[in-house]
């Protein structure tokens, strides 16, 4: 399982957390990845008490999240609910030195924004979300990507 740590004020995806085995003592443990701009420590020890809290090199700002992922790669991401499925078994659990995790994470926060806070603050994209989240293909339409990017600047 895959814990979604959302800010209270406006519902944006702030970070997640996990389980992975620590390769030191074998043993499963918590972790969690915060948003920079959101300073782990503190504000995350309520929402993931045994959690590990790690610090994301970059903020909440989509520029920023795509960063460690190609320029527009946004728009492909699969918002299908298998498509979420498949980025969660991707950062699940996988060590955070890997190379390929941050751009893995990257894509899944971006994801889950789209389909939580986006959602939440923009009926037209909660309705797309509704209709095509059980379905076969959900990737960001032109509309959508419109709405996203003007609440963003």
């Amino acid at each position: 399982i895959i814990s979604v740590a959302l800010k209270a004020a406006d519902l944006y995806v702030v970070g997640y957390a996990d389980t992975y085995t620590d390769p030191k003592t074998g043993k499963p443990q918590q972790r969690a990845f915060v948003l920079k701009s959101e300073k782990a420590g503190e504000n995350f020890k309520g929402a993931f008490p045994n959690a590990k809290v790690e610090e994301l090199s970059y903020t909440g700002s989509y520029l920023d999240i795509e960063k460690p992922i190609n320029a527009g790669d946004r728009k492909k991401l699969d918002l299908t609910r298998a498509g979420m499925e498949l980025l969660f078994q991707t950062i699940y659990g996988k060590q955070f030195d890997k190379s390929d995790l941050k751009k893995r994470q990257a894509q899944f926060l971006l994801a889950a924004i789209q389909v939580i806070a986006e959602a939440a603050r923009f009926k037209y994209i909660e309705k797309l979300v509704e209709d095509q989240y059980e379905g076969y293909s959900f990737v960001m339409n032109d509309k959508m990507y419109s709405i996203v990017k003007k609440w963003d600047t």
